[in-house]
């Protein structure tokens, strides 16, 4: 049986990851889409998709809102 508390949320967001693989620096982006749902007081993810985003149609870094290192949220350089 499924109950609905409340309208389910949706998040869209892109992630991009650089990494070091054998010395050289590798950049991957994901696209992502998250849905929440409210429910006896808390929020819960019910679905989540993720796509690569192949080099081609990554976007340039100018338009980057936030930087996160290991969770930390980085200061960004002009």
């Amino acid at each position: 049986m499924l109950r609905w508390c409340a309208p389910p949320t949706s998040i869209r967001a892109a992630a991009t990851a650089k990494r070091r693989r054998d010395g050289k620096e590798v950049t991957g982006m994901t696209m992502y889409t998250d849905t929440y749902l409210f429910e006896n007081g808390s929020w819960k993810c019910i679905q989540a998709q993720l796509t690569s985003v192949a080099p081609e149609h990554q976007p340039a870094d100018d338009t980057i809102i936030s930087v996160y290192i290991e969770g930390e949220r980085q200061e960004r350089l002009s």
